[in-house]
Formats: structure tokens, C-alpha cells, sequence
């Protein structure tokens, strides 16, 4: 069996989009290749689809020749490492260097870039430079790599100049669906909705794409509704919420484990991304909420948008304004045909190309690729 050495800072138990999006993928290639992984997260226990787990304090110098010892040692096809900009901090150089090395050693390795130069929020000047820098260091390890995978069209689009060998695979839902009892379902709603109000979903993982003050402002035009904000508490958001005098209307569910999340998910009867960057294939929250049926209202940002999913049939798109946002929200109330067509629709969709073993399929088919391409 082929061997893969999986590097990335986040992985259960921290939380994070790619770590829960690395733990799932593996589980997958794990039923192809025997993995290793290399990461700064404390495991209890070694999950079943690793056979093997070493530990790196931090990614300086010294982790780099640490890394490179591993891979010589292990001699994997391939070398994944897990990217975003920001993920490893100031030393995300040191991965560049390791990368440039493994070039001149012929080791393939691939960037699996799952936020690459990003545009930033807001512009202002320090921020800017920062970016600027961020995208050279971004654009020389896609250079340096064997191959990249980026998880929507735009960023393909924009990187295919600079890599040949690039594909785009979108990421999965990191929540899966789960059948629960009646008595779970009536424990969940007396917690999470009393009431029986509307219950609108939103992710609160904290992000810099994130639109707090709109989201507050359409809770505070809508009454009958119930916001519920998934996942660890956003401490901005908990703050905006605590000042705003609409708490009543907010709950959060607070950090829970994936299954308990996925009987919760049962109540949420619409899902409101109003983030910056709108609906795209990078997204697992937007993923997850596909797996689930639920309905989306989104907005859409043009450097993120991927034409695969179609506004009106696959989710309903909105404008980033409270009041169209909150109309939209009340016209629903009136049209729940309307909410499970377009939530099956996008169920349809999820089934054809964001589950994970079609996931992973495509990962050994561009591993093969990268590895048939002379470095």
C-alpha cells in the first residue's frame, strides 16, 4: 500500500474547518493508503485510520530538518500538506523552505490550499502590506509545489497561470447526518427553540470574513425568529449580542461535539450566510447544511462565487441588506414548498459532488496524476 505523509497544524481535537475536513478525509484515503501524520495537535489516542502520528512543537527551523528527517525516513509517494495563509503564522516560510527542498529531492508534494490570496478585510494600509506579502510567500509555494488543490473555481482560475499541474476539489460537509428519536427531537427543540419559532442557522467559528453587524441587524427587524449560532462562541459576536438588547432572540449552541451537532441541525429550518464572501465550494459550513436539507439564503461575492450552484435553485440569493434580507426571511414563512424544493435541490448537488468518498476519489486520481509528472 502507498504511503501519504498528511502535514497540517489543525487537527482533532482543535477546532477548525480543515482539521474536521482533514480527520474526515483521511478516513477515506485511509481505505487506499497508509498514512502519517504530521501536526502540533495533542491526540489522546491514535485514530484507527492513521498508522502513525508525530508530533511537531512548532514550524520554525528546527521542525523543518525534523520534517525532512520524517519524510526520508518514511519515503512517502506523496507529501499533502494542509495550507491557508494564515494557518501556521509567521513561519509559514519555513514550509516554503520545505518545500523548495523537497523540489530539489524530487519528493512530490502537494499544496492543498484551502484559502489562498485572500483579499482581505478591511483594506486599510498595514493590512494591505501584510496581504501583499502573504500572497508572494502564497504564489512561491504554489510554485515550489508538484501540484495544488484549491477548493473553488475562481482560485483555480486565477492560479492555472502560475501551476500546470492544479485541480480544483471542493471540501465536504464536516457535520454528517444523523438519525435521531421523537424523544431527541423534543429534548432539542424544549433546549433550542421552546417556542416553536423560525429557526434561522448560522455558523459562529470566528473569521475575518464574517458580517456580525448585519446579522444582528436583520435579528433585530424579524419577530417569531429564532437565531441560532453553531459551533464555539465567536467572543466579538457574544460581545455584539450581550450590547445589542435583542439577546432573547440569540442562542448559541456553544462548542459540541459533530454528532450532537447533527441532531441539532434537525430544528434549523433556514440557514442565513451573510459572510463577505458569500456562497462557494470552499465553504464547509455551507456544505454541511446541504447534507442536512436545509434551505440557504445567501449572498454572493463575485472573487468567491462558484457558478455550480444556481441562485433560485440551489440556494436564494440575497443582497447584503438587512431589509431585503429580513423580507426574504418573512416571504419564506409563507412558502415552505419553495424552502424543500430549493433545500433538495442543494441536496442533490451535495450528493453529486461534495460527499466524501467522491471526495477522496478525486484525491487519488490527482496524487496519480502528480506523481506521474516528472518534478
Amino acid at each position: 500500500m502507498d504511503k501519504i505523509i498528511l502535514i497540517s497544524n489543525d487537527f482533532p481535537p482543535k477546532v477548525s474547518g480543515v482539521a474536521d475536513y482533514l480527520a474526515l478525509l483521511a478516513e477515506e484515503l485511509s481505505k487506499s493508503f497508509s498514512l502519517v501524520l504530521l501536526t502540533s495537535q495533542t491526540l489522546v489516542t491514535l485514530p484507527a485510520y492513521l498508522n502513525n502520528l508525530v508530533s511537531v512543537k512548532r514550524w520554525d527551523l528546527f521542525a523543518l530538518f525534523k520534517i525532512l528527517k520524517i519524510i526520508q525516513r518514511e519515503s512517502p509517494q506523496v507529501v499533502l500538506l494542509q495550507y491557508t495563509t494564515n494557518m501556521y503564522g509567521w513561519t509559514n516560510f519555513c514550509l516554503l523552505f520545505l518545500m523548495v527542498i523537497l523540489k530539489i529531492r524530487k519528493q512530490k508534494i502537494i499544496l492543498v490550499g484551502h484559502e489562498l490570496l485572500l483579499p482581505g478585510y478591511p483594506n486599510w494600509f498595514g493590512r494591505m502590506i501584510k496581504r501583499h506579502v502573504n500572497n508572494f510567500k502564497d504564489l512561491m509555494m504554489v510554485k515550489a509545489s508538484s501540484g495544488v488543490i484549491v477548493t473553488f473555481g475562481k482560485r483555480f482560475e486565477k492560479l492555472k497561470e502560475y501551476k500546470s499541474v492544479i485541480t480544483q476539489i471542493p471540501v465536504g460537509s464536516n457535520i454528517l447526518p444523523r438519525v435521531i428519536s421523537q424523544n431527541e427531537l423534543r429534548a432539542i427543540k424544549m433546549e433550542f427553540n421552546p417556542k416553536d419559532e423560525l429557526v434561522i442557522g448560522y455558523f459562529g467559528i470566528p473569521h475575518e470574513d464574517k458580517n456580525y453587524s448585519l446579522l444582528l441587524d436583520v435579528a433585530r427587524t424579524l419577530e417569531g425568529v429564532k437565531f441560532l449560532i453553531v459551533g464555539p462562541e465567536d467572543r466579538t459576536l457574544k460581545r455584539l449580542v450581550e450590547n445589542s438588547r435583542i439577546g432573547g432572540k440569540i442562542q448559541f449552541t456553544g462548542y459540541l461535539p459533530a454528532p450532537i451537532l447533527g441532531s441539532i441541525f434537525r430544528i434549523i429550518d433556514l440557514y442565513l450566510n451573510v459572510d463577505r464572501r458569500g456562497i462557494s465550494s470552499r465553504k464547509c459550513s455551507l456544505i454541511t447544511v446541504m447534507a442536512h436539507k436545509i434551505p440557504i439564503l445567501s449572498s454572493i461575492d463575485s472573487d468567491f462565487y462558484d457558478d455550480i450552484f444556481i441562485p433560485g435553485y440551489h440556494f436564494y440569493k440575497v443582497d447584503l441588506n438587512p431589509k431585503q434580507i429580513s423580507d426574504s426571511i418573512s416571504s419564506f414563512r409563507l412558502s415552505k414548498m419553495k424552502l424543500l424544493e430549493i433545500a433538495e435541490n442543494a441536496y442533490r448537488l451535495y450528493l453529486d459532488f461534495f460527499t466524501w468518498p467522491i471526495i477522496a476519489n478525486k484525491y487519488k486520481e490527482f496524487i496519480e496524476e502528480v506523481c506521474l509528472k516528472k518534478n
